[in-house]
């Protein structure tokens, strides 16, 4: 949490490298998203997508083929509580 800590003191927008969403745990990248989200006070620009090395999903046994439909799902729900957050901080 370093970079949280970082992001808390100054202005500065924190922006994540680009995570392969559909190879994590949809509800832990909501939960550290959100909390970054908040010590940034919205300033926190979370990178997506879908990854291309199908080793890599067979050595998590995940689909690759599925991984379109999984990463609409994920954003789907990673919005809700970005948004909640959001909404919480423009209301302060």
């Amino acid at each position: 949490m370093t970079f949280g800590y970082l992001a808390a003191i100054t202005s500065l927008e924190l922006v994540t490298g680009v995570l392969i969403l559909p190879q994590r745990q949809t509800v832990l990248v909501a939960k550290q998203a959100a909390e970054l989200d908040i010590l940034t006070e919205g300033r926190l620009r979370l990178g997506v997508a879908l990854g291309w090395n199908t080793v890599e999903y067979q050595a998590l046994g995940k689909d690759f083929r599925t991984r379109g439909r999984r990463i609409d799902d994920q954003i789907t729900l990673l919005r809700q509580p970005l948004d909640a957050v959001q909404r919480d901080l423009r209301a302060r």
